[in-house]
């Protein structure tokens, strides 16, 4: 079995949920690369910290993760892709569009694999709706409903005030934190013709982003879809409902079920007992492996994710200006 030389841009949460994973389904190195006013620490997974880009070149890393704060992930992608360094790049890809056509000309000019980290895509549950969706059972889709939501000081293990989600110039707010949700939107519905967005900071948390935003976006095939977002529920919440012409399903990510319902009868699909959000990690790092030894396809590929990120822009906008938006 190959051992890779992985490289960690940032040791956030999802950073050392990425080491955690990698550990369990791959024999590797992993490498961090952390800012120079950031100490290191005694992780026993990890071979060495760098903090400078020009040591990379005696590394010969196979691929790296991007997972530090959201307003750096465009620089670290062409920091990585002049270096011929493939990598995942965790959600939001950007949060200005500065630097994405330098971004994609280096990517596409040197063929380099990049995989854009939406880790729901390969949810169990949601990969079973693909296929009822594939079936062609369900008729037209009309709409995509989600509501997700838990309170931010619960978020992760320390001060929530130091974490990205709670500092606009880090790329934070519930609009770039809870992508997630434009994503499937977009999968299940396709691209958007016009789209509108309310945002306000309601609550007293000490933050300068935005705890709660409304979206609705009216997508080109005619469906509609709106998003709930915030930082304020006290209980974590993430629900969606998918409407078709001839069944609803609901899914309640926290009970790891999804109702199907029709006029006269209704059903559930369970996720697998034990079933946990680190395996959607699992099955995206060995959908990664493929596609970086020329398997498979990227399910979200580069362009798909900047597409994400133009949308949470937008929505951004729309809110500001105060009126519906055309992508």
């Amino acid at each position: 079995m190959k051992q890779y030389k992985v490289l960690i841009v940032g040791l956030g949460s999802i950073g050392r949920k990425h080491i955690k994973i990698l550990k369990e389904i791959i024999d590797c190195n992993i490498f961090i690369l952390r800012q120079k006013n950031k100490n290191t620490e005694d992780i026993p997974e990890v071979e060495e910290y760098i903090f400078k880009w020009e040591d990379l070149q005696y590394k010969d890393i196979d691929f790296a993760i991007i997972c530090n704060p959201s307003v750096f992930h465009v620089d670290t992608a062409i920091n990585l892709a002049q270096k011929n360094i493939p990598f995942i790049i965790e959600k939001p890809v950007c949060v200005s569009m500065n630097k994405i056509p330098q971004l994609i000309r280096i990517v596409n000019d040197k063929k380099l694999p990049v995989l854009v980290g939406f880790n729901l895509r390969y949810h169990y549950l949601y990969n079973k709706v693909k296929e009822i969706i594939a079936s062609n059972k369900m008729g037209k889709m009309y709409s995509f409903l989600a509501e997700t939501g838990q309170y931010l000081p619960d978020w992760r293990d320390f001060d929530y005030t130091k974490s990205s989600s709670a500092q606009k110039e880090l790329g934070g707010g519930v609009i770039f934190d809870l992508t997630h949700e434009i994503d499937l939107a977009v999968d299940l519905l396709g691209e958007v013709n016009w789209m509108s967005s309310l945002k306000d900071k309601m609550s007293l948390l000490k933050i300068d982003t935005e705890d709660i935003a409304e979206i609705t976006l009216a997508h080109k095939n005619g469906g509609i879809s709106h998003l709930h977002l915030d930082y304020l529920q006290k209980e974590y919440t993430r629900k969606f409902k998918l409407i078709f012409e001839k069944r609803e399903f609901f899914w309640d990510y926290s009970l790891g079920k999804i109702k199907l319902t029709s006029k006269n009868k209704s059903s559930e699909l369970i996720q697998p007992k034990n079933y946990t959000r680190d395996d959607t990690f699992k099955s995206q790092l060995k959908h990664w492996l493929n596609v970086l030894n020329g398997k498979e396809k990227p399910l979200v590929s580069l362009e798909k994710g900047i597409y994400i990120s133009k949308l949470a822009l937008c929505a951004h906008n729309s809110s500001e200006q105060k009126k519906w938006i055309k992508v």
